[in-house]
């Protein structure tokens, strides 16, 4: 567990970490007190988490933050993941999120090894505050806000395709518009009793 907000409403450096889920234990502090950020798994070792254009890596080994590049888009509340491609080339895909004045499309691509940022694909729409489940080596942006009306959540999902670097729009769709919720990817064994309209699970 990383940042987030405090009963003041102001972001927070504590981290805690657990092996156990009973006992916790206090890594090094994030370099920013932090809220609405994004935080990616790069492997192993290494976390990324991008807060307004700050940059950073954690190395578990080191327990350390080392600050890289920063995002060129800053902006908070948007979404991350890592990808890694066909040539074995690792990176970090940050879309969407807000930046003080406008609700974004933005993606923009780290690479990780290179410390680079560049351009990727825009979103078809601004998209704030949504969920991004890892899904068939890639990842899914499911649902969020776009900014247009306080109260027009999105059900939609998009599925990233690192190699061509594009969007896909799924058929399928939440059954609840939202944003601000929390996606996982699981194997179908944790939910048994679990089944689609098709029948499978």
């Amino acid at each position: 567990m990383a940042g987030g907000r405090t009963y003041a409403e102001v972001g927070s450096t504590g981290v805690e970490r657990t092996s156990d889920g009973s006992s916790f234990v206090q890594p090094a502090p994030l370099p920013l007190d932090m809220s609405y950020y994004c935080l990616a798994i790069v492997d192993s070792d290494r976390l990324f988490v991008s807060f307004w254009g700050a940059t950073f890596v954690y190395s578990a080994t080191e327990d350390s933050w080392t600050q890289v590049s920063g995002m060129p888009t800053a902006r908070g509340s948007h979404s991350c993941k890592t990808v890694v491609r066909v040539d074995g080339t690792k990176e970090l895909i940050a879309a969407g999120g807000f930046d003080g004045e406008n609700f974004l499309g933005v993606v923009e691509i780290y690479d990780v090894e290179g410390d680079a940022w560049r351009a990727g694909p825009q979103l078809p729409h601004a998209v704030y505050l949504s969920a991004a489940p890892a899904y068939g080596g890639s990842f899914l942006l499911a649902a969020g806000f776009d900014g247009e009306c306080w109260t027009c959540f999105l059900d939609g999902i998009y599925q990233y395709d690192k190699e061509s670097e594009s969007w896909i729009l799924l058929e399928q769709k939440l059954t609840h518009a939202r944003d601000a919720h929390v996606a996982l990817t699981v194997g179908s064994s944790m939910f048994p009793n679990c089944r689609t309209r098709n029948g499978r699970n």
